[in-house]
This record gives structure tokens, C-alpha cells and sequence, in this order.
């Protein structure tokens, strides 16, 4: 029992002076850094090698996170400034890509086979419909992997989520996560048609960001009337609809769930009923 004891304290011992090390050789090269670039930037690399050590050891907790700040990004990057605009643009991108490697790295490691499921099949014939349009169409490889990478990167996190096969406790968490998130959303989008509009400007990324020549983002052009249809911080009315609707269904899922207390179940029902009338707004 004591050896036992002995071991965890030595255990604990040993990964806190790895985090400190880690902590002292981040600050270091923070400090070193902005000698030689602004301190947004140095801010920015610094979360990104952050968001690095968190993706190889807590895969599932960076998931969750992103998922939560996927719909509220369009927003976001509206308030970014210039300088480190190019990282929180496709920084939630490059956190996919490195979930998907973590958990191939793992995988290989540990002797993992491949977990199947009924979606693998067809992302091959999607994969070959994709490069039998840009054989026929005579298309530049590079813009069509730019144009595909918009559906790519979220097919890929369905692939994340099979292979790393959460608990049910992590299923029920990113429920709670989405029903916040929708919330949300719901909230804003209320107020958007209660104010007929008015917060449409605030709220709206129509501001286009370039690179040089390359140009970043678009921006969105309000084309219907203000207070006709409502978009949250998503910046499309029609994303916020797939949105609500899908986070809708796995809440009606979520109340058959006799394990689910009645105050849980409450606060569902209310979700739904004040959010129904959002979700048609979205049309």
C-alpha cells in the first residue's frame, strides 16, 4: 500500500515538473518572440502551441470546445484584427486537421484497428466523384481541394468522433454544449425580429479581409430585408436553420431518455418552444 502511495506521489512529481519545464520554455520563447513581432502575434502562436499539447492529450475536450465555437467564429473573426486575422480564420480548420492526426498517431501506436461504419463506403465514392469532376472539368487540382476542403474538414470529424468512440458521459456533455449553444442563438435571433433589424449590422460579418491578392473572407452581403430573416452570429440564415434543426432533433431524442430528470426535460421543452419559432424565422 505505501509502495503504491509512493509511486502516484512520484508519478505527480514527475508531470509537475514537466509542466513546469513546459511552462518556463513557453514563456522563454513568448518573451524571445516578441522582440521580433507584435504581441498579438506572439499571443497567437503561443495559443496555438497550446491548442497542440491539448489536441494530442485531451482529443476529446478540444472536439468539444470546437464544436461550442464553431457557430459563433463568423462573429468572432468581425472583431479580429489584421495582424493575426490569418490564424483565427483557419485555426478552427488546422484544429480538425490535427484531431484527425492525433487520432491516427494514436491508433498506430496502440495497435488500433480501423473502427468501421456505415459512412465509409460512401466517402470513397464521394472521394472519386470529387476527382472524376476535376478530371472532367479540367479543373486546378489546388482550387478544387480549396473548394472541397469546405465539406472535407467537417466529414472528417465524423471520422474523429467513430474512431476516438466517446462515453456516453461525453455524449451527454456535448448534448448540454449544443442545447447552451442553440440556446444562444435562439436568444439572438428573437431579439434580431423583435428589433426588426437592428442588431442585423452588429451582428453581420459583411467586412471582406485580404491577404495581398489572396482574399480571406468574402463577407456576406445582406441581400434581404432587415428583421425578415435571423442568423444568430452565424452571418447566414439558412446555416442557423440547419443548425437549430439538427440540435432540435437530438434534443427530441435526448427527452426519450427515461434517465433524463425532469428538470433536464424542462428546460429542453423550452428550448424547443421558444426556439420553433426562430427555426422558421431562418426560411
Amino acid at each position: 500500500m505505501r509502495q503504491h502511495l509512493h509511486l502516484h506521489i512520484l508519478l505527480a512529481d514527475t508531470k509537475a515538473r514537466i509542466a513546469t519545464i513546459i511552462l518556463f520554455t513557453l514563456v522563454g520563447s513568448a518573451l524571445f518572440l516578441s522582440l521580433f513581432t507584435s504581441p498579438t502575434i506572439t499571443i497567437a502562436l503561443a495559443v496555438s502551441v497550446g491548442l497542440i499539447a491539448l489536441t494530442w492529450w485531451k482529443p476529446q475536450s478540444v472536439l468539444l470546445g470546437l464544436l461550442a465555437y464553431l457557430p459563433f467564429e463568423p462573429f468572432v473573426l468581425k472583431w479580429i484584427p489584421d495582424d493575426i486575422y490569418i490564424f483565427a480564420r483557419y485555426g478552427s480548420e488546422l484544429v480538425i486537421y490535427m484531431l484527425v492526426g492525433a487520432v491516427l498517431l494514436r491508433m498506430f501506436w496502440e495497435e488500433k484497428k480501423w473502427k468501421r461504419s456505415a459512412f465509409d463506403v460512401p466517402f470513397v465514392f464521394f472521394l472519386l466523384a470529387i476527382l472524376a469532376s476535376v478530371v472532367v472539368n479540367v479543373v486546378d487540382p489546388t482550387v478544387a481541394l480549396l473548394g472541397a476542403r469546405q465539406l472535407l474538414r467537417f466529414l472528417l470529424l465524423f471520422f474523429v468522433v467513430v474512431q476516438m468512440a466517446p462515453s456516453k458521459k461525453w455524449m451527454k456533455s456535448l448534448l448540454v454544449v449544443l442545447t447552451v449553444v442553440a440556446s444562444s442563438q435562439v436568444v439572438l435571433g428573437g431579439l434580431q425580429a423583435i428589433t426588426g433589424g437592428s442588431l442585423d449590422t452588429f451582428l453581420l460579418p459583411s467586412e471582406r479581409r485580404t491577404l495581398g491578392s489572396i482574399q480571406l473572407t468574402e463577407g456576406t452581403d445582406q441581400f434581404w430585408d432587415p428583421g425578415q430573416r435571423v442568423f444568430g452570429t452565424m452571418g447566414r440564415y439558412d446555416q442557423l436553420g440547419i443548425f437549430l434543426a439538427l440540435v432540435f432533433l437530438l434534443i427530441i431524442g435526448f427527452l426519450y431518455d427515461k434517465r433524463v430528470g425532469k428538470k433536464m426535460k424542462m428546460i429542453c421543452i423550452a428550448v424547443l418552444v421558444l426556439g420553433l419559432p426562430v427555426l422558421v424565422l431562418t426560411y
